[in-house]
């Protein structure tokens, strides 16, 4: 009994033998099956060839140029049970891709047109997953905040967005440490007040935000200090010209 292969083409039957062509598009030989032009505006005198490769598994689509090993796919869904390789025979992830892979217009159903996202391992939400805008920015989103990066992050500019700041220092109900107090902590705990130690910053890193405003108050502190000890000195300054009038005064 023949065996018969059969194309789930609507009309279209192919017996696997048959050397006669199917609507004058798709041919049998005795080693793949050519496939010519769908109409004369379609056809430049090409035509692909479709095989099997028995050793690897895998459906070969060429040109009929030899030295053009590929023959484009126009589909609308593609499936996959397997796994899938752009540039590669061997893929060995779900989507393997040898190459540049470029984007255009992927929009949730929810987006604007202006934007446009890749997701990983997320869901279509704008607070879930990885967002990348076309007016050259490019903002990630986690559902829990947390974005970790082992390298180096070069940038000619970061902006840290903060709900507080330290000019609280400057308020006049805020009680500046005295240099003794302060000089107390230091010796104690070998590090300022308010600021995170070696062993701290060592095994929990720096919160930019936070260290920033951390060392602004330091500074607004410092500040205090100075303004402080130019009065003082000022004080001490007018004390001196007054005993230096009376000093002589008393010369003969």
């Amino acid at each position: 009994m023949k065996n018969f292969l059969l194309f789930l083409i609507p009309t279209i039957t192919i017996n696997l033998y048959s050397q006669s062509p199917v609507s004058g598009i798709l041919n049998h030989t005795n080693s793949y099956f050519t496939m010519n032009a769908y109409n004369s505006s379609y056809d430049d005198g090409s035509f692909a060839k479709l095989f099997y490769d028995g050793n690897k598994k895998l459906i070969h689509f060429w040109n009929s140029d030899n030295a053009v090993p590929f023959t484009g796919l126009y589909v609308g869904n593609l499936y996959s049970m397997g796994k899938l390789g752009v540039g590669t025979s061997s893929p060995i992830n779900n989507l393997d891709v040898i190459g540049v892979l470029g984007f255009r217009g992927i929009n949730a159903s929810n987006l604007p047109s202006s934007h446009w996202r890749l997701y990983f391992n997320a869901s279509s939400t704008v607070d879930n997953g990885l967002q990348f805008r076309v007016n050259d920015e490019l903002k990630v989103n986690f559902k829990n905040d947390t974005f970790m990066f082992d390298g180096l992050i070069r940038s000619k500019e970061i902006k840290v967005q903060l709900n507080v700041w330290s000019d609280f220092v400057f308020a006049k109900d805020y009680k500046l440490p005295t240099l003794e107090e302060l000089e107390t902590y230091i010796i104690q705990n070998q590090h300022l007040p308010d600021i995170p130690s070696e062993t701290e910053v060592i095994e929990n890193g720096v919160n930019l935000g936070e260290m920033n405003a951390k060392l602004l108050q330091k500074i607004e502190e410092l500040t205090l200090y100075l303004i402080e000890q130019n009065k003082q000195n000022k004080a001490q300054q007018k004390k001196i010209e007054q005993l230096e009038q009376k000093v002589a005064a008393l010369k003969p």
